[in-house]
């Protein structure tokens, strides 16, 4: 047979009589529960209870911290990306305008900020909305970042008339928006346009970089920059902080200056850039991995192919400088194609 031995608990001592010798009740330190006993003390490892706020004490913005859990991007939509007068350009022989067809081609760069705003009001801008799935009706400012040549563009039916901000200005709209006008190097006019939860964009006009730059407290979430005619916007930015490794680079105003297909590419590749076709929508932040790589898209993507296998690290190369000169390496065929072995990554 088996005996239970039970223990009768101990009494809470605080709740008892002080004495003379010891401390009374009040004067003893709370450390969880109604008292400072052993009974009452909180377990381990578990938060003591916090103590309830005065009536007078100030309570957080409810909208506030719902911005502090979940911020929203902003949202953008490239109606355009090419050049001012578009890719290909019209009577233009070039062999850069020959090849611009089907979804190569490009319309002039326009950007719609989160259906609110809308920098640089180009031709057809309301059905390059409407193929992208958005509509214009939202837009509450238009700006313009560049002189247009030829006769001015015709406004759509509710849409706010086109304007710019002067250099150093800052406007501030009724969506949360800010945007701060930015002094060119060229004729033209930058935005750093900052969202309702602090995300921030910079648009650069076509064949400009910034002009007398400062030190940049925080790099841009987005760029949008003419990277093949100016790149030394991008080492301007790069050099007082305004590009960081988290930065989305995101090619525009390309014409046909611009290289094709992959040469194009790899030229955006190695400047730490990219191009995205017309009726793009991204939002503001780093740009997308690679699916199953686990990492950003790099010259060595771009040098052999989104699906082209890359060379065996230890193929030699010949005197032409193509793999597989010499003696082949392990899973290497002469002819520089890799062997694919069960378990090879």
């Amino acid at each position: 047979m088996i005996r239970k031995s039970f223990q009768k608990p101990r009494a809470c001592t605080a709740d008892r009589a002080p004495d003379s010798a010891g401390p009374s009740r009040a004067d003893r330190p709370r450390v969880g529960g109604t008292c400072g006993g052993p009974a009452h003390r909180t377990r381990p490892g578990r938060p003591a209870p916090r103590a309830a706020d005065p009536p007078d004490a100030p309570r957080p913005d409810a909208r506030h911290s719902r911005r502090q859990a979940k911020i929203v991007p902003v949202e953008l939509t490239l109606l355009g990306t090419g050049a001012p007068h578009g890719l290909p350009r019209p009577d233009c022989p070039c062999a850069t305008c020959a090849c611009a067809l089907g979804p190569a081609s490009r319309a002039a760069t326009a950007v719609l900020v989160d259906g609110a705003m809308l920098l640089d009001l180009t031709p057809g801008a309301a059905f390059a909305a409407a193929r992208a799935g958005h509509s214009l009706s939202g837009v509450r400012q238009v700006l313009l970042t560049h002189p247009h040549e030829g006769p001015p563009v015709e406004v759509p039916a509710g849409v706010p008339q086109p304007a710019r901000v002067p250099d150093g200005r800052e406007l501030a709209l009724l969506t949360g928006h800010r945007v701060r006008a930015l002094a060119m190097d060229a004729p033209g006019t930058g935005y750093a346009v900052t969202g309702p939860d602090g995300e921030r964009l910079l648009y650069l006009p076509p064949g400009a970089a910034p002009a007398g730059l400062e030190h940049v407290a925080e790099p841009y979430d987005t760029v949008l920059a003419d990277v093949v005619g100016r790149p030394d916007a991008l080492a301007r930015l790069r050099a007082v902080g305004g590009v960081g490794p988290a930065t989305d680079v995101i090619a525009v105003h390309l014409g046909h200056d611009a290289p094709a297909g992959a040469e194009l590419t790899r030229r955006l590749t190695a400047a730490g850039a990219r191009a995205v076709p017309d009726g793009t929508t991204l939002p503001t932040g780093p740009a997308p991995r690679r699916r199953g790589t686990g990492r950003r898209h790099t010259w060595r993507d771009a040098a052999h192919g989104a699906g082209a296998a890359a060379p065996h690290p230890r193929a030699r190369r010949g005197a032409l400088g193509q793999v597989g000169g010499g003696r082949a390496a392990p899973g290497v065929v002469p002819g520089g194609a890799v062997r694919r072995h069960v378990g090879h990554p």
